[in-house]
């Protein structure tokens, strides 16, 4: 954050971080949610950055909101999409899922959580690892728990098609930069070109790095967020209030 230079609200999403769980998270649902966080801040224009499920996001949100001014989207291409027919050989199982009682949070030592994600991804060095469970995780008595909702990791009811998604692209008319980590999270080229394409004020770039690019490379991937900023200055100044 203090690479960009600039005011930030960082928004910790439904069932993520310090915020309430919901009964289900749709994907479609985020929309709505950043509407109403953008409106209870009273936000007249913003530049929306976002990374993953952030950056897609934002790319979906960016073309129904005149209040957007640029996107930033690191190692996001928008969210996963379905054809009808495979929503149909997956809703049933969905639903399932959902009737499962959420399991508790298990209290751990703060290195042991630490420990854990290192052990997912296997990329993290100790300094991101401690980043990302001090942004989703509290101390309780006895040590440390995950604040995230059980229930993010199971597949989504309902996922938009892949025309929804090249249609809402086509909407964004502000500029936009996509930061591809080079060894970040496995995308389909096919489905990928056509989402680019889709664009019209698209900066693309990729950044040699895992998933986390922002945290291995953080002065790297900020450089590239300034730069586009200042390339578009003229932009802003003629369409941004």
């Amino acid at each position: 954050t203090p690479l960009l230079n600039k005011p930030i609200y960082a928004l910790d999403l439904p069932g993520h971080g310090g915020s309430d769980w919901l009964t289900d998270y749709p994907f479609i649902q985020w929309l709505p949610v950043l509407r109403a966080f953008l409106d209870a801040l009273e936000i007249e224009q913003c530049h929306l950055v976002g990374h993953s499920l952030g950056g897609s996001i934002s790319l979906m949100y960016a073309g129904f909101d005149d209040r957007i001014a640029s996107v930033v989207s690191i190692d996001a291409m928008g969210p996963w999409a379905n054809s009808a027919e495979a929503w149909v050989e997956s809703f049933w199982k969905s639903t399932s899922e959902r009737l499962k009682q959420r399991p508790a949070a298990k209290t751990r030592p703060f290195k042991t959580l630490c420990d854990a994600r290192k052990f997912a991804l296997g990329y993290l060095t100790d300094e991101m690892a401690s980043a990302l469970v001090m942004g989703g995780a509290k101390e309780v008595d006895g040590g440390w728990v995950f604040t995230h909702d059980p229930i993010l990791k199971n597949k989504s009811l309902l996922r938009c098609t892949e025309a929804h998604v090249q249609a809402a692209f086509k909407k964004i008319k502000c500029p936009v930069l996509t930061i591809r980590a080079e060894k970040g999270y496995p995308v389909p080229e096919e489905m990928i070109e056509p989402r680019l394409q889709s664009i019209s004020k698209l900066t693309y770039c990729s950044v040699s790095g895992h998933h986390h690019v922002h945290l291995s490379e953080a002065e790297k991937v900020a450089d590239l967020i300034t730069t586009f900023w200042e390339d578009n200055a003229t932009y802003f100044s003629h369409h941004v209030g």
